[in-house]
């Protein structure tokens, strides 16, 4: 199954899944461009499940006579200089399996406001290998956090009830990602190619409302969404909506840009460290019975409220929370 997101490429027709990655209950069909087949008895191949042992078939080598090579990293988290090196290196494998060249394709997510602005040079390192180009909305709206978090006031985001398909920056972030794919040869609708790095940047066009049940919203999903990721589960539900880790980290970084940059709530008081710390144990203080329910669950949402506490209220930007977060799974 690996990476349990959308592929957004209009030739894939299906991805497969169970209860545990993606709950049907969820609704997480209404995001994903492929049809969602779950299979009714999935678990990872070293766990232990009794006497129940599927049979084994040969390996798909010997059964056909080569080995199929596929690599599920996402391009755009590395630069021009790291792609550079993977061209090369699927062109060596291409070579290693006697595989016709170009065989090995990718798709690139842009995933970053660098990549955003580099998508032409992405692209030519990759050459005829790329084959789609998609937008990655919250981990885009989280490299906009992390990049100009000491720029000021208006670098600073609005709640995510107001980041929709509406937002300026948002369209022509959209705008250039489908220009960019048409003018390369990926397909797509196409989109105006005249987007400037201003509109791109242009976040004030969006109003900084923040109202108090976004700042509830905010602290709820990230810590949720948190305390499920300790306890092992990566998909989660928070009041209805379909969670995952980039949504997360997108609020709980919002949490400390507006800490940081001293922004207020619309009634005018200012969301102060104290002010998200309250809201902060009051939502954790909801979850209480819940997880008291569940074996070692007054140990996670400690965890998680910590992690939360921490990555808003300290001095410097955590730049993934899964890495402290790393350290305290059982």
């Amino acid at each position: 199954m690996n990476h349990t997101a959308s592929s957004q490429v209009p030739n894939v027709d299906y991805i497969l899944a169970d209860e545990i990655c993606l709950p049907e209950a969820a609704g997480f069909q209404a995001h994903y461009s492929e049809v969602i087949y779950r299979l009714p008895v999935c678990f990872f191949c070293f766990d232990y499940r009794g006497s129940y042992y599927p049979p084994l078939t040969a390996p798909p080598s010997l059964a056909r006579g080569y080995v199929t090579f596929g690599c599920f990293g996402f391009g755009g988290k590395l630069n021009t200089d790291l792609l550079r090196l993977w061209a090369d290196l699927l062109t060596w494998v291409e070579g290693a399996l006697d595989r016709p060249a170009g065989s090995v394709t990718v798709t690139v997510p842009v995933e970053t406001i660098w990549a955003a602005v580099e998508m032409d040079e992405l692209l030519y390192e990759l050459r005829d290998r790329a084959v789609a180009l998609t937008p990655a909305w919250c981990d885009y709206l989280f490299s906009l956090v992390k990049t100009f978090r000491g720029a000021g006031t208006e670098y600073v985001l609005p709640q995510r009830t107001a980041l929709d398909g509406s937002a300026p920056f948002l369209q022509a972030y959209a705008a250039l990602v489908a220009a960019t794919a048409e003018r390369r040869g990926l397909g797509g609708p196409g989109g105006d190619a005249s987007v400037t790095g201003k509109d791109l940047l242009d976040i004030r066009s969006v109003p900084l409302t923040v109202t108090p049940d976004g700042l509830r919203s905010t602290i709820e999903v990230a810590l949720e969404y948190l305390v499920n990721w300790l306890a092992g589960n990566g998909a989660v539900t928070v009041a209805g909506e379909a969670v995952d880790l980039a949504t997360a980290e997108l609020c709980r970084s919002q949490l400390w840009q507006w800490r940081r940059n001293r922004a207020c709530l619309v009634s005018g008081r200012r969301i102060s460290g104290h002010l998200v710390v309250t809201e902060l144990d009051e939502a954790t203080e909801r979850l209480a019975d819940v997880w008291a329910e569940r074996p070692g669950g007054r140990e996670l949402l400690a965890g998680a409220r910590n992690l939360l506490y921490d990555a808003v209220t300290s001095l410097r930007f955590t730049d993934f929370i899964t890495v402290p977060a790393y350290e305290l799974m059982p």
